[in-house]
């Protein structure tokens, strides 16, 4: 997905860094860019004091699209965006796989 307000909001709140060396995600493709996601949220890290609670990490990701509207905004884009591609997927009797990079 290429969303051009997702695109402007992670360039305004300096959550999107271009890499000197690129690195080898999950998918085994090439990752030339990194996405500070604690930039995006504006929680400062603050998402880490809940470590392997999901239900206060879904309550804190909540908050944190209450309090800051352009995270908000963005998790409204992705979510819409999801239920496209989940109802071609329905349609087509087709499986996805999510993925991607963590640091840890």
């Amino acid at each position: 997905m290429n969303d051009p307000r997702i695109s402007q909001l992670l360039v305004e709140t300096k959550a999107f860094k271009d890499l000197d060396k690129p690195v080898i995600l999950t998918s085994g493709e090439l990752g030339i860019y990194y996405i500070n996601t604690e930039k995006l949220a504006q929680d400062n890290g603050e998402f880490e004091k809940y470590g392997d609670d999901s239900q206060a990490m879904i309550a804190h990701a909540i908050r944190m699209t209450q309090q800051h509207s352009t995270f908000g905004e963005v998790i409204d884009i992705l979510t819409e965006d999801a239920k496209r591609l989940m109802a071609s997927l329905v349609r087509n009797n087709e499986y996805g796989i999510s993925g991607g990079q963590r640091r840890d």
